[in-house]
């Protein structure tokens, strides 16, 4: 990712000299932006965003037609019968209706400004994606500068408006230059996605005081940092429009409430996520700012992707999934636009998990085509 050496795009914090480096300035007025306007969806890359919708729109019985035939037959006879049909099913080519099949409310978070941490991938590229698609402007925080930078480029080619940064979410004052450069470049900040995490993994005894402390620094420290920085700002906003406030999402696990004991720094960093956001949630409710935390179960990210193809390691994964299958990041990143959302105004101080079933088990479920 090409950073900005002059600094002349970044907020000097008080105190920090150095500014938080971009992909790529945006203008100052994005109305004024040179680049020509949006392109018909068929004319850019058809991101995972859509494929998901496309799923969503074939399998799920919200659009299936009064006819009482499957949706795919109904969609060849339709498209002859009803002139109505036809064009929703054109838009729905086009991803104009991408949001609805998916979400089925469309532009939901329209004007807002989100924050996005560990967003260069997985889960958090995904949370990215659902919030952009629902109108959102999207600054995509990673410490990986070039997965950042692709991470953004992607979302612009499905049309959504987003920066890259880079931050390593464990240092305050890169926290700090990420919301002054976030409110310098889009003028508030509205959404915070707490999602930055890392892992290390070892016997309990023998895992070193090093690993330890790195895995809390950024699953715990860094959700602090952030979450404290982003409702500093939102505060300010609410006093100068009241009600205004915000919504803060922190990433959180199964595994803060169950127990690996090969990550005992993952297990209790997000332990100690939930009643953080518990916390938070209590504090900063007379401000208008909700606080919820989301707790994935089995994920296809790149790390469980990784182990995929060893059959027996899914079969362990599925035996205590009773839906029998893993979660897709979308399915995460589609709680986070809810979480959001007005959809979600009353509620505060929770942890939905998303899991397949997982924490209601006390057994092992049989494998399908086992």
């Amino acid at each position: 990712m090409q950073g900005d050496p002059s600094g002349q795009y970044l907020p000097q914090v008080p105190g920090n000299p150095l500014g938080t480096p971009l992909s790529t300035p945006p203008p100052a007025n994005p109305d004024q932006s040179s680049s020509p306007g949006p392109q018909l969806f068929s004319e850019r890359k058809k991101g995972p965003y859509f494929e998901f919708a496309k799923k969503k729109w074939e399998t799920e019985d919200t659009f299936r037609l009064p006819d009482g035939k499957g949706k795919r037959s109904a969609l060849v006879d339709h498209q002859t019968k009803n002139k109505e049909h036809k064009q929703l099913s054109q838009e729905m080519e086009m991803g104009l209706k991408r949001v609805m099949l998916v979400a089925g409310v469309s532009q939901r978070l329209l004007g807002k400004v989100a924050i996005v941490t560990g967003g260069a991938k997985g889960i958090g590229y995904a949370c990215a994606s659902c919030l952009g698609h629902e109108g959102c402007k999207v600054v995509v925080a990673d410490i990986d500068e070039q997965g950042s930078s692709r991470a953004v480029s992607q979302l612009q080619l499905e049309g959504v408006l987003a920066a890259a940064a880079k931050c390593d979410v464990s240092k305050k004052h890169e926290v700090d230059q990420l919301v002054a450069w976030t409110v310098q470049t889009y003028g508030a900040l509205d959404i915070l996605i707490a999602n930055a995490g890392i892992v290390k993994g070892a016997d309990f005894l023998d895992m070193s005081q090093e690993d330890f402390d790195a895995v809390l620094n950024v699953n715990l420290k860094g959700v602090f940092l952030t979450g404290q920085a982003a409702a500093r700002q939102m505060v300010e906003q609410n006093k100068m429009s009241p009600g205004r406030g915000g919504a803060i999402i922190n990433m959180s696990s199964v595994n803060a409430v169950m127990a690996i004991p090969t990550i005992a720094g993952y297990n209790a960093s997000k332990g100690g996520v939930n009643n953080l956001t518990r916390c938070m949630a209590l504090s900063l409710a007379a401000h208008n700012i909700r606080v919820n935390g989301i707790g994935p179960g089995s994920i296809m990210t790149e790390v469980l992707a990784a182990v995929a193809s060893d059959k027996s390691a899914m079969n362990r994964v599925l035996s205590r999934t009773p839906m029998g299958r893993v979660g897709d990041p979308l399915e995460i990143g589609q709680i986070a636009a809810f979480l959001a959302s007005d959809a979600a105004s009353y509620i505060t101080g929770q942890i939905l998990y998303a899991d397949g079933g997982r924490m209601a088990l006390n057994y092992t479920v049989p494998v399908p085509g086992e």
